[in-house]
Order: C-alpha cells, then sequence, then structure tokens
C-alpha cells in the first residue's frame, strides 16, 4: 500500500470509519514505516526539481530572448545612422549639382559672349 486516504469519513468530530483488519494492520504498519509520506516526500522532490530545471530552462530563453532584443536595437541604430549619413550625402550632392550648374550656366554665358565678341570682330 503506497497511500490512504480519509475522503470516507463524516464532517463530524466523533466519526468513526471500521476498516478490514488486514487494511487496518497496513495502514498502522504505513504509519510506523512512513511508506506513504517517504513515497510522496520522494515524488514532491522530483516535482520540485522538474520544475527548478523547466524555470532555468526558461530563465536561459528569456536571456537569449533579451540578448536578440538588444541586438536588433543596436541595428536598428545602425540603420538610422546610415539613413542620416545618406540624407547628408543626397544634401551634399544636391548642393554640388547646384553649384555646378551655377558654374555652367556662368560658363555657358560666357563663352557665349566670347563667340559673338569674335563673331563680331570676324564679321566687321
Amino acid at each position: 500500500m503506497t497511500a490512504f486516504s480519509q475522503k470516507d469519513t463524516k464532517s463530524t468530530i466523533d466519526s468513526t470509519i471500521l476498516l478490514p483488519k488486514i487494511v487496518a494492520i497496513q495502514v498502522v504498519k504505513d504509519i510506523i514505516r512512513m511508506d506513504s509520506c517517504t513515497a510522496e516526500l520522494t515524488n514532491i522532490k522530483s516535482s520540485y526539481q522538474l520544475l527548478q530545471s523547466n524555470n532555468n530552462f526558461k530563465d536561459s530563453i528569456i536571456q537569449l530572448k533579451s540578448a536578440e532584443i538588444e541586438f536588433f536595437k543596436q541595428k536598428e541604430k545602425n540603420y538610422e545612422a546610415m539613413l542620416t549619413l545618406k540624407d547628408i550625402e543626397k544634401n551634399n550632392m544636391v548642393q554640388l549639382a547646384t553649384n555646378v550648374n551655377k558654374k555652367l550656366v556662368k560658363t555657358q554665358i560666357g563663352a557665349s559672349a566670347i563667340i559673338l565678341f569674335l563673331l563680331y570682330v570676324i564679321v566687321k
């Protein structure tokens, strides 16, 4: 016998249960040897160890996921920095193109003036 129960007892204080002699002997032996208590304690310890192992496993998963989140946050910051640099580079290129266009217009105006002057000199 590994366990016994008192679920059949009445809720009154002076309730009595009649057990067959063989069962009563087994109950007394169990109480003296504490077989049920020892078995239950072993089961509880085993369950506790499994829970501890499960918690440790969950903790390691949480740590890995936290590290992964930090990695992606850093990656996001790097992408934001890259976008900022690209925007600065784009603005610099637009400014450079504007300056080149202004110089090109001035050069074209100057070249046109020189050509007109040479034509004027040649025609005269």
